[in-house]
């Protein structure tokens, strides 16, 4: 059930957290131990102590950036990627319809689409984060917007101007 997949999350997001600083030492410790044998060594020049943050630091800071990215993710319980161009390309494709007006977006974000008409004649709830969504009488809240991505490529398939444009 919901409480097993939110216990898991929480176990994983632990992980995360754990990846995150065994990665932070680990990259603390390897940087430390290159600099100390060159400086010993007599080599170290201040070139080097700067291609090592540019070239090491930023790259460990780049791998911990996504242990943190992981460890939020997770935690918050919402797993979002992108929708590329070529999926939305499908997915209106599959929608079929004839003319545009039909995308919507909801005050944060997430896309939405209206049947029949594509004109708004009730509010709901968006189904990413319980915002209001929708309107009535064909006007839309005016919280919502238009989905502009989604509206450009169903104008490249041909589909028609909207009846609410």
């Amino acid at each position: 059930g919901t409480g097993v997949a939110k216990e898991r999350r929480k176990a994983l997001a632990g992980l995360a957290k754990e990846g995150y600083l065994q990665a932070k030492v680990a990259g603390d410790r390897a940087r430390g131990i290159y600099l100390t044998k060159k400086q010993k060594s007599g080599l170290l020049v201040k070139e080097e102590v700067e291609w090592v943050r540019e070239q090491f630091t930023k790259t460990v800071e780049e791998v911990l950036e996504g242990w943190m990215e992981a460890e939020r993710t997770l935690s918050s319980g919402t797993f979002y990627q992108p929708v590329s161009v070529e999926e939305k390309r499908q997915i209106l494709q599959a929608f079929n319809f004839s003319h545009r007006g039909h995308w919507y977006i909801c005050p944060n974000g997430h896309t939405f689409v209206i049947g029949e008409c594509g004109g708004a004649m009730e509010v709901g709830r968006c189904n990413e984060c319980g915002a209001e969504i929708g309107g009535g009488r064909h006007r839309l809240l005016d919280s919502n917007a238009r989905a502009g991505d989604f509206e450009e490529i169903a104008t490249r398939q041909g589909a028609e101007r909207g009846p609410w444009e």
